[in-house]
């Protein structure tokens, strides 16, 4: 039988236990970094209207044959977080700028897959950045970007 000395005891464990833990469980929570660049001005570029700038015909030949949209006009949309953009394909990597929700930038291409598939973007600046596809969005979606093969060195710890 639980004495109420018992349940005290096991109440205070069950408190440290998700102290440890961290307390917070919320998917959206970040804890920000201590040198963090200024978040960037995008260029919001509208992913369900088709302008002038944003477009590009696609070529016959990719149309007969099913293919895909080329990378002119493609867009990558931070759709989830405001988040770090990387100088790199990875969370090692330096932050290169800071972006917020429905900010877009021009796509440029891609490394990696699944879970670590990361886009390569351009900022308004004219530098390139990194976007992890877990928190952005490309348009359109069957664009088929270039897989980017010169990644800069992961940074030494």
């Amino acid at each position: 039988m639980l004495t109420t000395r018992k349940l005290l005891v096991l109440a205070l464990l069950l408190a440290l236990i998700l102290s440890a833990c961290g307390g917070n469980t919320s998917p959206t929570a970040t804890t920000a970094p201590t040198d963090v660049p200024p978040t960037v001005e995008a260029t919001n570029v509208p992913t369900d209207v088709p302008t002038e700038e944003a477009t590009e015909e696609v070529s016959e030949e990719a149309v007969s044959e099913g293919g895909a949209a080329t990378t002119e006009g493609a867009v990558v949309t931070i759709t989830q977080i405001d988040t770090s953009l990387r100088s790199g394909p990875g969370t090692a990597y330096a932050v290169a700028a800071r972006a917020t929700v429905n900010d877009s930038f021009p796509a440029v291409g891609r490394y990696g897959e699944g879970r670590t598939l990361w886009y390569q973007i351009t900022l308004p600046d004219g530098s390139l950045a990194w976007a992890w596809s877990r928190v952005s969005e490309l348009s359109p979606a069957d664009t088929e970007l270039p897989v980017v093969e010169e990644i800069p060195p992961t940074p030494s710890s």
